[in-house]
């Protein structure tokens, strides 16, 4: 349900964004606005705190952002105050992002490894992935112990899997198929 959420706010911002063409502008804002709901609990609080009315909710807002935000961002904020969905702001955000990243042919990819990946590792994988996909790439490196040896991918719904742990786990299960 906040996933569906998420993708119906995200989708009407990125719209409004479009037709104002703002959309890198809002992309920085909406991020920056998430950032601000993970890391500080005051934030949060003006969001969902069941006491302050939503004018009073607003009227924080206001002062805290008019210089800093652009005006289609404030009302934005608005819309979710005035709907009961600030606690959503984090799953906007990501599913703008995706959005935002799958419009300018970026993919994200998250490689999981047991141990940080050199430069020159992140690079060539970067490069591999780019020439195969066709599309720019942004490589976060995940460090796991679970993994034990290798890399597994993780893009948009997609997960290729070149681990230790995942080619044991597919020993076991052939050896367990012939067994059968």
């Amino acid at each position: 349900m906040a996933e569906l959420v998420g993708r119906r706010y995200a989708g009407a911002l990125y719209e409004a964004a479009m037709e104002l063409n703002m959309v890198d502008n809002v992309s920085e804002e909406i991020k920056y606005i998430s950032e601000l709901y993970t890391d500080s609990k005051e934030f949060r609080l003006v969001l969902e705190h069941p006491r302050l009315s939503k004018i009073e909710k607003k009227d924080i807002l206001k002062k805290l952002f008019t210089s800093q935000l652009s005006e289609i961002m404030l009302n934005f904020l608005y819309l979710l105050i005035d709907k009961g969905r600030g606690r959503n702001i984090v799953g906007i955000y990501e599913a703008f992002e995706e959005k935002y990243l799958d419009e300018k042919g970026i993919v994200r990819v998250d490689a999981l490894t047991a141990i940080p990946l050199e430069d020159s590792e992140k690079q060539q994988l970067i490069d591999q992935l780019s020439k195969k996909m066709g599309k720019e790439i942004r490589l976060k490196n995940t460090v796991t112990e679970e993994i034990v040896g290798g890399v597994l991918l993780k893009m948009n719904d997609q997960v290729i899997d070149h681990s230790i742990k995942g080619a044991l786990a597919a020993l076991r299960q052939s050896l367990i198929e012939k067994r059968l």
